[in-house]
């Protein structure tokens, strides 16, 4: 109260406007309120009033409406606002501030800002209110409130004009919580993947030893029935002789089964290493090694011209093997298998599609999902061969690119794969 009386009687040295004296009435009548005193109406002599203000009524009027109108905004923001003098001193507080303080209105007015400022962050608060008095800026720092707690705020700070400085804060004390429970999520993400990245390698290692010493005991499984074959084969019957070929045709397929696993456990452990690469380029080395195949069912194969993007060259080759192999594999007898490989890119959304079109057997359209699974086979297992593993790795390998592979079938007509990737891969800002 001391200092509010002090700043009062200084103030009656000289004259203030009208804004100043109502800003004044309002601070008395609200330390009158905290005080629990109700103050007395006053006796107002309307003749005299009208005399001294008829000339400067209407403009009168509309100022103090404005003002009135302005302070009412102030006092219903969500946010804390105060009013400075040229010493850093509280000349207004609206009801936002008091509240964050937890203190009444008249242990407010008059003391210096810094006192509710952690000591902390004492030589910032002056350098930005330095600041504020040429151009707006802001600042995070903790206010403390009556029963000791820190509150993140973030001050606003600038002129109202040359003697009075105004600061808006706002609390953070919601979004620093949202920060710590995401930097806690984010540190949980992080142990998770470390976890997984654990299991995958220890996965990947057991499927590694694991077909290892399958194929060593159907690898002796395939020569002895080779050399009994070979040697005896004049002693069998002819059912005998068709058992046996089964025998090895069986174990033939389960060792290209394997071989398969082995694959599609090494796409989860292959490092994510995006290079920017031609398709075209994967695409031709693809077609050079099935030269021999190609040649020998006089395949037509049509390339256009493929987008150049970031992506694992082992593993885009591999998805271009298995969707060209397949191709191959499942034309029809009588026709010349037609292979078609285009492309295009819409640089404004920086994806890139790649579709695979062949004139073969194709497949019925509602299986095309049921095509990516593992060990899904569409056809007759006795006149293709295949282990139905080569879809899957496909699927995953796209997966592993951020990207997406639809199947389209027309059983008889032949089929269409349809690949969406990203043009390039952003390393993540976390």
């Amino acid at each position: 109260m001391i200092n509010t009386l002090r700043f009062s009687l200084a103030g009656m040295k000289e004259l203030k406007t009208y804004r100043e004296l109502e800003i004044e009435n309002h601070h008395l009548r609200r330390q009158l309120k905290d005080a629990g005193i109700a103050p007395e109406p006053v006796p107002v002599d309307h003749h005299h009033m009208q005399i001294v203000y008829q000339a400067n009524r209407v403009n009168s009027d509309k100022s103090s409406s404005l003002y009135s109108n302005a302070q009412a905004i102030v006092e219903k923001m969500n946010q804390g606002v105060v009013l400075l003098d040229h010493n850093g001193e509280i000349l207004y507080a609206n009801e936002k501030f008091a509240d964050i303080l937890g203190l009444p209105f008249n242990k407010i007015i008059g003391l210096p800002f810094s006192s509710f400022i952690e000591s902390i962050h004492t030589s910032a608060l002056i350098e930005t209110l330095m600041k504020g008095k040429s151009q707006p800026c802001s600042v995070v720092m903790d206010v403390r409130a009556s029963g000791g707690e820190l509150n993140p705020m973030r001050l606003s700070v600038f002129a109202v004009n040359d003697h009075e400085l105004a600061v808006m804060m706002t609390d953070l004390t919601q979004h620093r919580s949202t920060e710590e429970d995401l930097l806690l999520s984010n540190q949980r993400l992080v142990h998770n993947n470390l976890e997984l990245e654990t299991r995958n390698s220890d996965l990947q290692e057991f499927a590694s030893v694991a077909s290892h010493d399958l194929q060593e005991p159907l690898r002796k499984m395939q020569m002895f029935a080779t050399l009994l074959k070979d040697k005896h084969h004049a002693e069998f019957t002819a059912d005998g002789s068709i058992l046996l070929d089964k025998i090895i045709a069986s174990s033939a397929r389960m060792k290209s089964m394997i071989f398969e696993i082995l694959n599609y456990s090494r796409v989860s452990s292959n490092m994510n290493t995006f290079v920017l690469a031609n398709l075209n380029d994967i695409v031709d080395e693809v077609l050079d090694d099935y030269e021999m195949v190609i040649a020998e069912k006089k395949a037509q194969i049509s390339v256009g011209k493929l987008p150049v993007i970031e992506v694992n060259i082992a593993q885009m080759r591999q998805v271009f093997q298995n969707l060209i192999s397949n191709a191959l594999k499942f034309s029809k007898d009588s026709e010349t298998p037609c292979i078609s490989i285009s492309g295009s890119a819409d640089e404004a959304r920086e994806l890139s599609t790649i579709i695979i079109s062949d004139n073969g057997i194709g497949f019925n359209g509602k299986h095309g999902e049921k095509i990516f699974s593992l060990f899904q086979r569409l056809n007759s297992g006795g006149k293709y061969e295949g282990a139905g593993i080569g879809l899957a790795t496909t699927r995953k390998i796209i997966d592993k690119h951020q990207g997406t592979i639809e199947a389209i079938g027309r059983e008889g007509e032949g089929a269409e794969f349809v690949i969406t990737l990203p043009t390039r891969h952003y390393k993540s800002v976390w």
